[in-house]
């Protein structure tokens, strides 16, 4: 059995992925003013700006396979972990700094919201 080429192509992306945070974050928070430190940093925020296009891109491609009724309970299942987050998020910067503030912060929830639920399109085979 032939195994699934862009499983192989996600696999080889997150192995430069993970070390390349590792390292950029490194050099950020040491500071470092090297010329190729510079140029590795700049050069690894283009891989991740591409790498996110294609996520998306192939996340797009996939939704276009699926029937009406999948993708309308995917994003009622977005809309209800997106609303379960930033009421966490709310309630626990209550919590912590005793302040409320209702619309602050709600691309991160919805974000995280979207890549949940979305995330078996990434890498799974086309039906």
């Amino acid at each position: 059995m032939r195994r699934y080429r862009p499983l192989k192509f996600i696999n080889i992306m997150y192995s430069i992925f993970i070390p390349g945070i590792i390292l950029t974050m490194y050099i950020v928070y040491k500071d470092i003013k090297n010329i190729w430190a510079i140029r590795f940093v700049i050069g690894y925020v283009v891989f991740m700006m591409l790498f996110l296009v294609y996520l998306v891109g192939s996340i797009i491609f996939k939704l276009k396979n699926l029937k009406w009724k999948e993708i309308k309970g995917r994003l009622i299942k977005v809309f209800f972990i997106c609303i379960s987050m930033w009421a966490i998020n709310i309630l626990s910067m209550y919590l912590i700094k005793g302040e409320i503030m209702i619309l602050h912060n709600l691309e991160i929830p919805m974000a995280m919201a979207f890549g949940i639920t979305f995330w078996d399109l990434v890498g799974a085979p086309q039906r």
